[in-house]
């Protein structure tokens, strides 16, 4: 079964008529407010920088300094020690190495 606009437009449909305007707008600002809170410490941490300027709640950063992919998969288990956070790591075709 082809998943079309039709079907999209009718889930869509659905989380209005459930949750409402009002309740999802509140969901996409605190998100959004989620984002820049992450965007800020970023910035404010020297050991980081953005990879990318940050998309609605999607903020891509990397570490600054050359690391062994081993210190980049610790610094990643470490992120998931407190809350829940969603995290990706990736490795840019353009870049000399992984862990730059």
């Amino acid at each position: 079964m082809p998943l079309g606009r039709r079907f999209r437009a009718l889930k869509l449909w659905f989380v209005l008529r459930t949750y409402g305007r009002a309740s999802l707008q509140g969901y996409l600002r605190h998100h959004l407010a989620l984002a820049a809170v992450v965007e800020g410490r970023v910035r404010a941490d020297s050991r980081f920088e953005l990879a990318a300027p940050p998309r609605f709640a999607l903020v891509c950063f990397r570490l600054k300094a050359r690391r062994p992919p081993l210190m980049q998969s610790s610094c990643h288990s470490r992120l998931h020690r407190g809350e829940p956070v969603q995290t990706a790591q990736s490795f840019a075709p353009f870049q000399q190495s992984p862990w730059v």
